[in-house]
C-alpha cells in the first residue's frame, strides 16, 4: 500500500513538472491572475478554440464578445484563426475565458 502510494506521488510529480510550461499564471501590480498558454491551434468553433501545447496536451478556452483576436497584429474575426498555425492565448485561469488569441 506504501508502496502503490510512493508511486503515484513520484507520477503525479512527473506530469506536474511539465506543466509550467503549458500554462503560466502571472500576476501584476494589484491585477488578478492571466492564465497563458503557446502551442498550435489544434481546433475551433464559434465558441472557443484548443491549443495542443508542445508536450501533446491540450487547453480549451472559451472566445466571448469582449476577446480580442490578431493575426500579424491586426484584428480579425475568429474565423480568420488557422488551425495548425502557432498560437498565443491569455486567458482567465478560473473561467477559461480567454481575453486575447494571436497568431
Amino acid at each position: 500500500m506504501l508502496n502503490r502510494i510512493v508511486l503515484m506521488t513520484l507520477m503525479l510529480g512527473v506530469v506536474f513538472a511539465g506543466m509550467p510550461g503549458m500554462l503560466e499564471a502571472a500576476s501584476g501590480s494589484g491585477k488578478s491572475k492571466v492564465g497563458k498558454v503557446e502551442g498550435v491551434l489544434a481546433a475551433k468553433s464559434a465558441t472557443g478554440v484548443v491549443i495542443r501545447v508542445q508536450n501533446g496536451s491540450t487547453v480549451s478556452l472559451k472566445v466571448v464578445a469582449t476577446t480580442k483576436i490578431e493575426v500579424a497584429g491586426v484584428r480579425v474575426p475568429l474565423t480568420r484563426l488557422r488551425v495548425g498555425a502557432r498560437t498565443q492565448a491569455r486567458f482567465d485561469p478560473a473561467t477559461h475565458v480567454a481575453s486575447k488569441i494571436e497568431q
